[in-house]
Order: structure tokens, then C-alpha cells, then sequence
């Protein structure tokens, strides 16, 4: 073969590298269902802004954003607040790679990132305190 990608003929999906394009679509529809930021006009000029709703389309995306909130909230070293590193600790080993999409997106639904001295702190959203 010429290349390097390898076409079905049956199916008409992609092979590129072990992944076939069905299934990085299916990937990318479920981060978008997940998260979906909506554009807000800003007063000063327009600038979009994201929105802080989350869109969570199954259990188990309900499920690991609770289990965040719950961390951030009560099991970190301050109440309210954890670091990047304590949040990988904890949830790192136990998210697989293709998760991280979602993970992320559900952490920036209910937590704002601040960054002081290049360590990243992630504070919960009054909102969900």
C-alpha cells in the first residue's frame, strides 16, 4: 500500500495508526457533548468569553464531576482549592488517556485556574461550594 492510511471499502472508515476515523469522531462528539462553551459578547469590545455550564450527556460524566467537586471541596490540603498536582495524584492513575478531554473540561466547568510562581491552583466556583 502507498500509504499509510488504509481505507474500508465495506464501511468507508480510516485507519490511521491503530485508530480508525469513526473512531476519532466519536471521540470528538463525546468532548463536545461534555463541554460546550458558549460565546458571550463582553461589554468592552466584544470579546467571547466561555460559559461556565457544562452540558453532561451520560451517568458516568455526572458521576466524575461530582467525585471532582467532592475532591476540590473537602479532600485537598485547603478546603475549596487544590493544586494541579494533588488533582493528578488523584485522579491521574485512575482516568485513561482518552478521558482527559472530558476530565478537563468538567474541572473548568466548576473550578477557575489560577497561577501563582508556576504552580497552578485550582479554585472551586462559588457556585458550586
Amino acid at each position: 500500500m502507498a500509504g499509510s492510511v488504509q481505507t474500508r471499502l465495506e464501511t468507508g472508515t480510516s485507519k490511521v495508526g491503530g485508530a480508525t476515523s469513526s473512531d476519532l469522531l466519536n471521540k470528538m462528539r463525546v468532548r463536545n457533548e461534555v463541554f460546550a462553551p458558549a460565546e458571550v459578547g463582553g461589554q468592552d469590545g466584544g470579546e467571547a468569553e466561555e460559559d461556565a455550564d457544562v452540558f453532561v450527556s451520560d451517568a458516568g460524566s455526572l458521576e466524575l464531576l461530582k467525585r471532582i467537586r467532592e475532591y476540590v471541596m473537602f479532600e485537598c490540603a485547603k478546603f475549596g482549592q487544590a493544586t494541579t498536582k494533588e488533582i493528578m495524584d488523584e485522579f491521574g492513575p485512575k482516568l485513561p488517556p482518552e478521558n482527559s478531554a472530558k476530565f478537563r473540561a468538567l474541572l473548568k466547568s466548576i473550578c477557575d485556574l489560577d497561577k501563582k510562581d508556576g504552580v497552578g491552583v485550582w479554585k472551586l466556583r462559588q457556585d458550586f461550594k
